[in-house]
């Protein structure tokens, strides 16, 4: 038996051609007495790098601390990874991790200690590289609390934020069980389109229910898009199961309604009594939609023009530009940069004054337009932000198709969004919820692979996908 703290274990620099800023430390080798598995730490410093390699064995990674991204070159793709994220690497296929300049990362990994003759074949020519005191200032800029991942919110902004649409998981739990959906899964996994078939929800609606429940992880889904019952749910969600809790779902969803009215209760200490359904504009129009959401703009703004290099680009098109937010963001990053901002007319009063507020005038021209007619031949790069998802299938690939036919040769679209395959909280998964009950125009949260098979159709040749904030990510691509 051997019992040791993995920080006592020595840590050696990683050497493989193309490696940069990483060290390992092997936890249980060999010498230890394994011959079945073996169990290494891997350290990345910001900008480091195991460089994109394969191998005939599998492997397991457990990210520790920190974030990163694994890349699948021959995808083409990258994954955004947070503390907590389990990666499955089968064998033979190509990859590498990876961090940036404001992120380090620490995770383990298991490996057979039995391997074929043929080791790790590197996709990199490039020497390894490490500077100890580069590690040394980024361990005591860690130390010191700085963000890990730079223009991310604050742990504590995020968490605020988890609460506020918390009441989204709690109700989807609730229809979930009234349609019996649960049962209907555990009956015969299926696509969203069969289980929807089978407990009368339209194709959307069905979507929009598994991706917010698959958010909380209260059901799978494999690559297929087929979705069965995680084991929580056979246990306790399944009409037959011995420790089924339907009884107490169907309490607290009695209770839903009457929450709406909490505040009321409090200041009566008296219980609530519902007559009845009453108006109750979402969102007040417009120009009240921006200002709400300008708020959740913020949170991801700061991430989108940290880690969406403008760099060669001059003229910016925001499209549904709302509160200007991103516009905001993008310029101050970019001080060359010139922005066309593009909403609604009643938006455009909002997202000047906010422009102004920001002292960017003289470089961010808001205009009233339409984003499915108007052209605008001069930009060389176009952002679409929450914007697509806000449209059903047909409407937003004509979207990006319009923005294909008038952006020049060279130029780029940033498609930045609520795309649930990236996310680091559930949001992105229940986003769909708000949709399905506020959104007249069919829109969903579409998702990495969606946008990428949009943008490929279109004709544009696309980027790996990043997250650049906990709720949301984005998907570039490039008119050749």
């Amino acid at each position: 038996m051997k019992i040791v703290n993995a920080k006592d274990v020595p840590t050696d620099i990683v050497r493989e051609p193309g490696a940069k800023q990483v060290v390992i430390r092997r936890v249980i080798d060999t010498p230890d007495g394994a011959d079945r598995f073996l169990m290494s730490i891997f350290e990345l410093s910001p900008n480091g790098a195991t460089p994109p390699h394969h191998h005939e064995w599998e492997h397991e990674i457990y990210v520790l601390s920190g974030s990163l991204r694994v890349e699948l070159p021959s995808e083409n793709r990258a994954y955004a990874l947070r503390k907590g994220d389990v990666v499955f690497i089968p064998r033979g296929e190509a990859h590498g991790l990876a961090t940036g300049p404001d992120e380090r990362a620490e995770l383990l990994l298991v490996a057979p200690a039995e391997r074929p003759p043929t080791r790790s074949v590197f996709l990199s020519e490039e020497p390894y590289e490490y500077d100890e005191r580069l590690a040394e200032t980024s361990a005591q800029d860690d130390a010191s609390g700085a963000a890990v991942t730079a223009g991310w919110p604050s742990q504590e902004t995020v968490r605020l934020h988890r609460l506020m649409f918390s009441y989204l998981s709690s109700k989807a739990l609730f229809s979930a069980v009234e349609l019996g959906l649960f049962d209907a899964l555990e009956e015969r996994p299926g696509t969203a389109a069969e289980i929807g078939n089978r407990v009368g929800l339209p194709d959307r609606s069905a979507r929009m229910l598994l991706m917010a429940l698959h958010g909380e992880r209260l059901v799978d889904r494999d690559a297929d898009g087929v979705f069965r019952n995680a084991p929580v749910a056979s246990r306790h969600l399944v009409s037959s199961a011995p420790e089924y809790m339907g009884a107490l779902v169907a309490h607290q969803d009695a209770h839903f309604g009457r929450f709406a009215q909490l505040t009321k209760a409090l200041r009566d200490n008296a219980p609530i009594r519902l007559d009845g359904d009453k108006d109750h504009p979402a969102f007040g129009g417009p120009v009240g939609f921006a200002r709400i959401t300008r708020a959740a703009s913020l949170m991801m703004a700061g991430g989108l023009a940290e880690h969406t290099s403008l760099k060669g680009h001059h003229h910016l098109v925001d499209l549904g530009c709302g509160s200007c937010a991103y516009s905001i963001a993008l310029a101050q990053a970019n001080p060359d940069l010139r922005v066309t901002a593009v909403d609604r007319p009643a938006v455009c009063d909002l997202a000047r004054e906010n422009v102004a507020a920001a002292g960017l005038s003289d470089r961010i021209t808001v205009r009233p337009g339409d984003i499915f007619t108007d052209t605008f031949p001069d930009g060389d790069v176009v952002l679409l932000s929450n914007v697509v998802e806000g449209f059903d299938p047909e409407r937003a690939q004509a979207l990006i198709q319009h923005v294909y036919g008038w952006l020049p040769h060279g130029g780029e679209v940033v498609i930045h969004a609520h795309m649930w395959e990236h996310g680091e909280t559930p949001f992105p998964y229940t986003i769909g919820l708000i949709l399905v009950v506020n959104n007249t125009m069919g829109g969903e949260p579409y998702g990495a692979e969606v946008t990428r098979e949009w943008l490929e159709q279109a004709g544009f040749r696309p980027q790996p996908t990043i997250a650049v904030s906990p709720i949301s990510a984005v998907a570039r691509a490039v008119k050749e």
